[in-house]
């Protein structure tokens, strides 16, 4: 049977791309300016060597802003010659072996002995504040050995980012624009056997030079779609297609679900007008896994240093092992409307039939459209041969 395909395209005007742009050169200026003047107290340092912080943050910041000052501050330390650095994610480890990721401001004792931690001389750490688009930041160099302060230093300038009233989810996000909340159906059409889905709640969130993009997929039809089949082209102000994102889910979608999608572009576009969405949906036919899972013990909480975290205990309900069981998670907010989405994966690797395993799901902040306030979860996993 000859079978007809429907392409539906969509238009949507890009008003939030001036929050893609580099950050402004005050900004810049200034956090190099700071760098400056710790690399001051280096000669107090033997190796020179030194962990850098996520920054504490008043309301009227997100955390993602927080990230970006301390990677900003770290690439301008290294790029001066001034200090070596450690990696963010051995960082990170450190603190979730030790438990200190969720505590608030770090005392010079406790930044010094994670620095000890880490075999780093130094512990740079410090706070960022506001007041309307003026914002403060204040860092501290300390020493790893003696916890004393071995260097403070301040700098200002003037962000457009910076935000008053507390609003944390509009920093770095999209402000409303016409069509974030539209609905876009495509499909291939026959008479036997529809593949049709509705694709919602777009969101496109520009953050730390990056754009983040996500949305919701509702399968309308009677068989199970595959994770592809959606993109979006982004065009200049002159008409020419520049860009072009696609966007996945983590396995196929099931008649009647609704998964997250999402797609990643670095760096984020510019000088861009507006974008298209092409969806077409097609039918999965050779990876369709019906797993069976259940979930308990959650703990859904936000990380001081890594945005948010999932912790829970997944089993296997089905009667056949099954490999690399993944965990899907969908982000609402307080008024039950998608901001992003997150996975992860349980320890272990293969789950025997009636098998459970501890997961952990981190999700970062700055790639939301929002502030999450609770989640569904969906799973996956692969039939073991």
């Amino acid at each position: 049977m000859k079978k007809s395909v429907l392409l539906f395209v969509i238009f949507f005007p890009l008003l939030w791309f001036s929050g893609c742009q580099s950050a402004p050169k005050g900004k810049q200026h200034s956090l190099r300016h700071l760098a400056q003047q710790l690399a001051k107290a280096q000669t107090r340092l033997v190796r020179g060597t030194v962990a850098v912080f996520p920054f504490e943050v008043d309301k009227n910041f997100t955390d993602g802003y927080a990230v970006y000052v301390a990677e900003h501050l770290t690439h301008e330390l290294v790029n001066q010659g001034s200090f070596s650095v450690v990696e963010r994610s051995r960082l990170d480890r450190i603190l979730k072996e030790h438990q200190l990721g969720q505590q608030g401001i770090l005392d010079a004792r406790t930044a010094a002995k994670i620095g000890k931690l880490l075999s780093v001389e130094g512990v740079i750490t410090g706070s960022i504040h506001s007041e309307g688009n003026r914002v403060e930041v204040i860092a501290r160099l300390i020493q790893s050995e003696s916890a004393l302060i071995l260097r403070s230093a301040m700098v200002t300038y003037q962000d457009p980012e910076a935000i008053t009233g507390g609003n944390r989810s509009s920093l770095g996000r999209i402000s409303p624009l016409s069509g974030n909340e539209t609905t876009v159906t495509g499909g291939q059409l026959n008479d036997e056997d529809p593949a049709s889905a509705e694709l919602s709640q777009l969101r496109l969130v520009p953050a730390l030079n990056s754009l983040y993009i996500s949305a919701l997929v509702t399968n309308k039809g009677k068989s199970a779609i595959r994770s592809s089949g959606l993109s979006l082209s982004f065009y200049n102000e002159k008409g020419e297609q520049t860009e072009v994102v696609s966007l996945y889910s983590d396995r196929h979608i099931m008649p009647g679900e609704t998964l997250p999608v999402s797609g990643f572009r670095k760096p984020a576009p510019r000088n861009l007008t507006r974008y298209k969405v092409f969806f077409q949906p097609e039918k999965e036919d050779l990876f369709i896994y019906n797993t069976k899972f259940s979930s308990s013990q959650q703990r859904f909480y936000k990380d001081r240093y890594l945005g948010y975290k999932l912790e829970g205990v997944l089993k296997n309900q089905n009667a056949f092992v099954v490999s690399y069981p993944k965990i899907i998670v969908t982000l609402l907010d307080a008024n039950g409307k998608f901001i992003g989405k997150g996975s992860g994966y349980t320890t272990i690797k293969k789950l025997q039939p009636g098998q459970s395993a501890p997961y952990e799901v981190t999700i970062y902040g700055y790639g939301l459209a929002g502030i999450p306030k609770s989640y569904i979860l969906h799973f996956a996993g692969l039939q073991a041969r």
